[in-house]
C-alpha cells in the first residue's frame, strides 16, 4: 500500500495567545460529521482516518473564536492538499490566521496559511 493511502491525521490546535474565549471547531467529512468542539488555549481536537477507495477523502472545517471566522479543506485528497503525503496535519488557528505544518511541533516545516475572513 502506498505510504499516502495510510492512516491519515488531521490536528486543530487553539494557537492563540488569550483565554478569553474557547475556540469553537466543526468539522465534517461528506458521510460523517465529527460534531462540534470548544477549546481552551492550547488544547487540540484530532481525528485519524484511511483515504475511502475511490481516492476522495476530503474533511472541511468551520472554526470561530469571537468575530474571526473561517470555513476551509482541513483535509482533501482528491483536489488540492497540503498534506497529502505527510500522514499527519497540524492546523494551528491563531490571531493572524491558521497554520498548517506537516508535524506538530516544526513550525519550519509550514505547508501552507489561512487568513481569517
Amino acid at each position: 500500500m502506498a505510504a499516502w493511502l495510510a492512516e491519515n491525521t488531521v490536528v486543530i490546535k487553539n494557537g492563540f495567545r488569550s483565554n478569553a474565549k474557547s475556540l469553537y471547531v466543526h468539522c465534517h467529512s461528506t458521510d460523517k460529521d465529527l460534531g462540534e468542539h470548544w477549546l481552551g488555549r492550547g488544547q487540540k481536537y484530532s481525528w485519524s482516518f484511511d483515504v475511502n477507495i475511490w481516492l476522495t477523502t476530503r474533511f472541511d472545517c468551520y472554526v470561530q473564536w469571537g468575530n474571526k471566522k473561517k470555513s476551509f479543506k482541513a483535509y482533501d485528497f482528491s483536489g488540492y492538499n497540503c498534506c497529502v503525503d505527510k500522514g499527519i496535519v497540524t492546523w494551528t488557528v491563531r490571531e493572524d490566521g491558521l497554520l498548517a505544518s506537516s508535524k506538530e511541533k516544526d513550525i519550519k516545516d509550514e505547508i501552507a496559511f489561512l487568513h481569517w475572513n
